[in-house]
């Protein structure tokens, strides 16, 4: 697991309502840490904005950025099951996913579902 990952903080704009108790966040940008151009990663974003739009899933976005924002990625807050989640992540080649629940907030990697605990999600907002 890239180390980066239990790092990361969460921009939101600020009209942004994030879904109900518990939600993933999800991208599909640079596939098991390759990093792509921002062409490409926006493509990539597109068709999984389609897959939740098709799924008929409540979403919003967000971006999930290094502490000193020097990367960063556009991503969705979804509401969905944990399976549903993985599933999609497994689709679009990441390697995990942050998983909010009653503000906890963890990085599930999305092969073996092995659990890592980050604490506050609100405490990663900015």
């Amino acid at each position: 697991m890239n180390g980066e990952y239990f790092k990361t903080v969460f921009i939101t704009k600020e009209s942004t309502v994030l879904p109900a108790a518990s939600f993933a966040i999800l991208t599909a940008s640079n596939p098991m840490d390759k990093l792509l151009g921002e062409n490409e990663n926006k493509l990539r974003n597109e068709a999984l904005r389609t897959l939740l739009e098709e799924e008929e899933v409540d979403f919003s976005e967000l971006i999930g950025t290094s502490p000193d924002r020097t990367h960063q990625e556009a991503s969705f807050a979804v509401s969905c099951t944990l399976d549903n989640a993985l599933e999609w992540a497994n689709c679009f080649e990441q390697r995990a996913i942050f998983w909010v629940k009653d503000d906890h907030l963890q990085i599930i990697a999305c092969q073996s579902s092995e659990k890592y605990d980050l604490g506050s999600f609100d405490e990663r907002l900015s």
